[in-house]
């Protein structure tokens, strides 16, 4: 049960911080439109993961074991998190430039990969495994997106 429950928590904080990641780039959208495309694009690859982290969430609690979580992934999660707080309120009040914005995106998404946010959590099914894959590519390919478009901003 103990295991249960530290999954649980290791999964709703993953979750909260891949929410406040969209939210981020959700502002980054409003905020800079001339790269509102690009954005629009972030926010709905992280709908999409979002999505995929609510199904396990569910799961969890319905009482399925799926994948081992030691202290350090939440550490990992929590570091993150307040990261993107941060982040979030210089963007409320203007206090980033567009390149920053990418910047700051880039830094997120490697974030993931060099910390390994995914391979954190030992997946003990197949589904976890894949959906966790997935979300690990993602990032990958977010940040060669993201890198092209900071080498073309000039501020």
């Amino acid at each position: 049960m103990r295991r249960l429950a530290k999954q649980t928590n290791t999964l709703d904080a993953f979750f909260k911080s891949k929410y406040k990641v969209k939210q981020l780039y959700e502002l980054y959208c409003r905020n800079f439109p001339k790269q509102q495309y690009l954005w629009q694009a972030m926010v709905k690859k992280k709908s999409g993961q979002l999505k995929i982290l609510k199904k396990l969430l569910d799961k969890s609690n319905g009482g399925h074991n799926f994948f081992k979580a030691s202290d350090y992934s939440t550490e990992i999660i929590n570091y993150t998190e307040n990261f993107i707080d941060r982040e979030l309120k210089l963007i409320k009040v203007n206090k980033t430039t567009p390149k920053q914005a990418l910047a700051t995106a880039i830094r997120l998404e490697l974030s993931m990969i060099e910390k390994k946010s995914c391979e954190m959590l030992t997946p003990l099914s197949g589904h976890l495994e894949s959906a966790l894959k997935e979300i690990s590519q993602d990032c990958g390919r977010h940040i060669s997106v993201l890198t092209r478009a900071l080498n073309n901003t000039s501020s």
